[in-house]
C-alpha cells in the first residue's frame, strides 16, 4: 500500500531521510519526521478526506510542547515550535523545486514577496509543496479541509485554486468565535477561516444531512410557503434539524476549563473538526492530518 511517489533524489536534495512506512497507514502517527517526506512516500489516491490545521505564518514564537506545561520544575519556559518563516536555506531549494516542476506555484511565491514580504514567500513556497502532495494522495472522490486565518489566508485561496483547480472549490467557511480581544483602530477579529477543496467536484463525498444542528424553536405554520405542510411534516423538519451554512457560530473556541486542553496554544475542539470528520467522510474511511498538532482530527 506504501510506496515512494518518485525517487527521492529526484524531488528534494534535503538532509532527511524517508520515514520507514507500516504495510498500513490507518492509525498511525508519524513523529520526528518532516511531512513531506512522509506525504512523499504515500501512494497516490489512497485518502478519503484531509483535513488540517496548519501553521498560519502569525510570526510566533510558541513557548512550549504539546503534552507538557509551559515551564519545568525550576520555571524555565519550555522549547515550543517556531511560525516564523524565512528564506534559508531548506526554503531557497524547495522554492527551487517549486520553479522545476509547478511553475505557477513558484510564481505565486514571487508574487508574495513583492505584494506582502519575504515571509510570506517562505511561508507559501512551504505550503506550496505540501498541498501538491496533499492532492496527489486524494482519491478522486475526497476532499480536503485547510483552516487558516486572515494572515495568509488570501495568498492559500490562490495556492488552493492552483493545486485544485478553482473549478473544484466548494465553501469558504468562516470560524466564528468570541475572544477578548479588542482594538480602537479597527474591527475585532473574530473569525478563522476554513477552505473546502474537492479533489473532483460533484464526485466527492458530502454528508450534509449527518452534520445538521437543531432548530432554535419548533417550526411552526407562517406565510404562504408553510399552507400545504401538516403537522407531521413539520415534526419532521424539525427532528431533522436545520442545514449548516458557510459560517459556524455555534462551535466556540477550547475555553480554559476544557478537560480537552493539554496546553497546546492554537489547539482547536473536536467538535469544530467532528463536524468537518462527518461532512466530508462515511466510516471506514481514511482521513490524513498533515499538520495533526495535539492530534484534534485524528481524536475527531
Amino acid at each position: 500500500m506504501i510506496a515512494s511517489a518518485r525517487p527521492f533524489w529526484q524531488t528534494r536534495k534535503l538532509n532527511a531521510v524517508m520515514p520507514k512506512m507500516p504495510p498500513q497507514i490507518n492509525r498511525h502517527i508519524f513523529t520526528g519526521v518532516d511531512n513531506l517526506d512522509v506525504l512523499r512516500g504515500l501512494n497516490r489516491g489512497i485518502a478519503d478526506a484531509i483535513i488540517t490545521d496548519p501553521p498560519f505564518n502569525s510570526n510566533r514564537f510558541y513557548e512550549h510542547n504539546f503534552g507538557s506545561k509551559t515551564t519545568d520544575q525550576k520555571g524555565k519556559k519550555r522549547p515550543g515550535f517556531k511560525d516564523i518563516w524565512t528564506m534559508d536555506r531548506e526554503r531557497a531549494e524547495e522554492h527551487q523545486l517549486l520553479r522545476k516542476a509547478h511553475h505557477d506555484l513558484y510564481q505565486l511565491c514571487e508574487f508574495a514577496q513583492t505584494a506582502h514580504s519575504v515571509s510570506m514567500k517562505a511561508y507559501l513556497t512551504f505550503m506550496s509543496l505540501r498541498i501538491v502532495e496533499c492532492h496527489r494522495i486524494l482519491k478522486e472522490t475526497g476532499s480536503m479541509f485547510l483552516h487558516c486565518d486572515p494572515t495568509a489566508n488570501g495568498y492559500l485561496r490562490m495556492l488552493m485554486d492552483c493545486v485544485f483547480g478553482e473549478e473544484n472549490f466548494l465553501n469558504e467557511i468562516a470560524w466564528c468565535y468570541k475572544s477578548t480581544s479588542q482594538s480602537s483602530r479597527w474591527f475585532p477579529k473574530k473569525h478563522d477561516t476554513i477552505f473546502f477543496y474537492a479533489k473532483s467536484k460533484g464526485k466527492h463525498t458530502f454528508n450534509g444531512d449527518a452534520v445538521r444542528v437543531p432548530f432554535s424553536k419548533p417550526l411552526v405554520k407562517h406565510g404562504p410557503s408553510w399552507k400545504s405542510d401538516d403537522e407531521e411534516t413539520l415534526k419532521a423538519r424539525t427532528e431533522k434539524g436545520k442545514i449548516v451554512e458557510d459560517w459556524w457560530a455555534d462551535r466556540p473556541p477550547l475555553n480554559s476549563m476544557a478537560t480537552e486542553r493539554t496546553d497546546w496554544e492554537t489547539q482547536k475542539t473536536v467538535a469544530l473538526y467532528a463536524r468537518m470528520v462527518l461532512a466530508c467522510t462515511n466510516p471506514g474511511d481514511l482521513i490524513i492530518d498533515p499538520f495533526c498538532g495535539c492530534a484534534t482530527t485524528l481524536i475527531a
